[in-house]
């Protein structure tokens, strides 16, 4: 069921940004990063035989809260190209607190702190450096062009 949810989630999301955009390149490059970090999250839990609980699930739609800040942010920083680097330094301000906090709940004895946190740090991990990129590929085709 949480999967449906979260796909309900991830669909008003790309309808919501869709009809901001207009065009399927923005939101792409926004949702992107966060469908991409909740499926390589699953898979490092795979791969690390975590067995999933439903806070491991409840924590996804978190990490894609927290995702879709961080490609909103870098996407507005990367638009505004006067101030990215400004931008890009507030948002791994952000990044290091979620990672600091979230990192600390991960090593808890309960389990359901440690669920959540792990999730949400492998997960924070794996969208702040898939929106960082999918942000870096549209300013180098932005420059390639002029």
């Amino acid at each position: 069921e949480l999967f449906q949810v979260l796909s309900i989630v991830i669909f008003v999301l790309l309808v919501s940004l869709g009809l901001k955009y207009r065009k399927y390149q923005p939101v792409l490059t926004i949702l992107g990063p966060i469908i991409l970090a909740i499926g390589f999250t699953l898979s490092t839990f795979a791969l690390l035989e975590v067995p999933l609980s439903i806070f491991h699930l409840m924590s996804l739609m978190l990490v894609a809260a927290i995702g879709l800040d961080y490609s909103l942010l870098f996407f507005q920083g990367a638009q505004q190209r006067a101030v990215t680097k400004h931008w890009n330094h507030s948002v791994t301000v952000a990044f290091f607190t979620t990672i600091g906090s979230f990192g600390v709940l991960s090593v808890s004895q309960l389990s359901l702190l440690n669920a959540i946190g792990l999730s949400v740090l492998i997960g924070v991990l794996w969208v702040y450096g898939l929106a960082w990129l999918s942000t870096k590929t549209i300013l180098n085709q932005a420059f390639n062009r002029y």
